[in-house]
């Protein structure tokens, strides 16, 4: 993969600056294993684990990886039952996963419920939607957390929010997939490019390229959605999501709009330029009539 020969300085040191980027091309999820060689020898162990990561974190991965979930966001976020949301972790020890979910009662009594997930080994996306979780006999679900040894992510349930046009599910800067409802106002804008020529004596056009853009607002976002929609502004995977959790169309961020403040009573609003990757990225939708009658056999009123 990579082998060169360098001269020491006066220290006897060797500096290789960006290893990372070369290193980067070659993992093909979150992580992979390496070995690195000085004059046949192994540096350090003789396998070493390299996680993808184009941002800096305050602190080496090694305590960074078992103590928290592979997001930049560490507040709560909101979401609500119709969402999906997702979390990304890597553990190299069995380590069970639990949700630990609050319901208020008809009569304002709250209760806690501790609900195993799952176990994991490894590295795994968990679907922490807040629909796992609905129990209408113990109550409203209006908040749960995801632990999973020391990680925790945090989750506010609203019993509805403002419809999201889009949401997306994009890599994150760990790699790990990550989702954005960006409920805010959409702007809709075509530019066409066209080809012509004098043909016969008269003027042709004889093709045109259209662009789609979309203009996308986050609306006002809490402090724990801030990092992930920072990430979207970095992503170079980024997808429509659908509403039953899994991916669409995918799609080009162009231009973003993430200007901030650190104000008292300022609510971030960041805005996203986006195109669908197709050439031909004007979508159709199609819409029928809903049926009445179909190949179904309802017994209700025999």
């Amino acid at each position: 993969m990579f082998k060169q020969s360098y001269v020491a300085d006066s220290n006897n040191l060797v500096t290789i600056y960006d290893l990372d980027r070369l290193l980067d091309t070659l993992i093909a999820d979150i992580y992979d294993s390496f070995t690195f060689l000085v004059s046949g020898t192994a540096l350090g162990r003789s396998n070493v684990k390299v996680f993808k990561c184009n941002a800096a974190v305050a602190e080496p991965a090694k305590t960074f990886i078992p103590d928290f979930f592979l997001t930049a966001s560490m507040g709560e976020r909101d979401t609500t039952p119709e969402r999906y949301e997702v979390v990304t972790l890597y553990t190299d020890t069995e380590t069970p996963v639990q949700a630990i979910c609050t319901y208020v009662g008809d009569d304002l009594t709250v209760a806690t419920v501790n609900e195993n997930i799952t176990s994991l080994l490894g590295w795994s996306y968990i679907d922490v939607s807040p629909s796992r979780f609905m129990k209408p006999e113990k109550g409203t679900l209006v908040a749960y957390t995801i632990q999973a040894g020391k990680r925790k992510a945090h989750f506010r349930v609203h019993p509805s929010l403002p419809e999201a046009e889009p949401a997306v599910m994009f890599r994150n800067c760990f790699h790990a997939w990550e989702t954005l409802y960006l409920t805010g106002a959409m702007e809709t804008s075509g530019s066409y490019t066209r080809s012509s020529a004098i043909v016969g004596g008269q003027f042709r056009i004889y093709d045109i390229e259209e662009t789609l853009s979309y203009k996308a607002q986050t609306g006002p976002l809490r402090p724990g959605a801030v990092p992930v929609a920072m990430d979207l502004a970095r992503s170079k995977e980024v997808f429509l999501l659908n509403a039953d959790g899994t991916v669409g169309d995918e799609i080009a961020i162009t231009a973003v709009e993430n200007k901030r403040t650190n104000e008292d009573n300022h609510m971030p609003d960041f805005s996203f330029t986006y195109r669908r990757v197709d050439r031909r990225n004007t979508m159709i939708a199609v819409e029928r009539p809903p049926r009445i009658f179909d190949k179904t056999f309802d017994e209700t009123y025999e």
